[in-house]
């Protein structure tokens, strides 16, 4: 067992019934990410390579697996295969997209997420098969419209519905990740709970 293995150990802590989704990565981005799943009902597990990554999430009191994203040995490990999301929490990771098309592989209805240095790298992680993108261009291009809007007299309906309007013509139709939680959290708290993992984030 390697020293990484050594400090994740297995994923029995996490219930059975529980939603899961898998964070790849746990840096700035990564860390906020699991802890607001987590604070939503939803349980986190990070892919990880880096040891000293690895010991702060499990100081955080987060499940992990050691390995490289881009081998499907380590997406099983983590819990891909029954997980509700995939989430690709670094911009520009290497192999993105072969970690995108194998999750899809092994799981058709995972939502996955992902992001992108630039608005240009969009529709490769699209057509890999994620389901939403964010890129740092894009949403720096919606705050700063929004700040001018603001400081210009706009209501905050005209704003939302700018924002909207740029942010269909920047990402298409691709969903924000509080939409994510927002959904799960509705089709978790309407549906009858034998129906409730049938309804969440369904493609």
């Amino acid at each position: 067992q390697s020293a990484g293995q050594q400090v994740c150990g297995t994923l029995d802590t996490i219930q059975s019934s529980q939603d899961r989704a898998v964070v790849v990565g746990y840096g700035p981005t990564g860390s906020t990410v699991a802890r607001m799943l987590r604070e939503n009902g939803i349980e986190p597990v990070i892919i990880e390579l880096n040891l000293e990554n690895l010991r702060k999430l499990r100081a955080d009191g987060f499940s992990c697996a050691h390995g490289d994203a881009l081998h499907r040995d380590t997406l099983k490990g983590a819990g891909v295969e029954n997980a509700v999301a995939l989430i690709l929490s670094s911009a520009g990771m290497h192999g993105s997209e072969e970690v995108i098309r194998l999750a899809r592989e092994m799981n058709r209805d995972i939502r996955i997420i992902a992001r992108a240095n630039y608005l240009r790298d969009i529709p490769a992680l699209k057509r890999a098969g994620a389901d939403e993108i964010f890129s740092g261009e894009g949403e720096i291009a919606l705050n700063m419209t929004e700040r001018i809007l603001s400081h210009l007299g706009a209501t905050p309906e005209q704003i939302d519905r700018e924002r909207e309007r740029i942010r269909s013509e920047l990402f298409g139709d691709l969903l924000p990740l509080d939409s994510f939680v927002s959904a799960t959290n509705a089709a978790t708290d309407d549906a009858e709970p034998d129906q409730a993992d049938d309804q969440i984030l369904k493609r």
